[in-house]
């Protein structure tokens, strides 16, 4: 169905593209089992922002505040984007 897509704008792609840009790394590595490593690893480090299987305090916060975003963007009008230049 057309229109059911939940998406930020072209600003707010431009606004979070340039925060990633400051502030967000990105690592990789191949492995055969990620689920595993992803397990060991949110099990070893305190990593706020992975909510799936996340002990971390701030995770249940997080989806929380995520679920909220999305109550409060979906009472919003859609908003027609087509300028990828804005």
């Amino acid at each position: 169905m057309k229109g059911l897509r939940e998406t930020l704008t072209n600003k707010g792609e431009q606004a979070l593209d340039r925060w990633m840009a400051e502030n967000a790394f990105v690592g990789w590595q191949v492995d055969p089992t990620p689920w595993v490593t992803e397990l060991r690893l949110l099990r070893e480090f305190r990593l706020p922002l992975n909510i799936d299987n996340n002990a971390h305090p701030f995770a249940a916060r997080l989806s929380a505040i995520r679920e909220q975003a999305v109550r409060r963007a979906r009472r919003e009008q859609p908003v027609q984007d087509n300028d990828p230049r804005s």
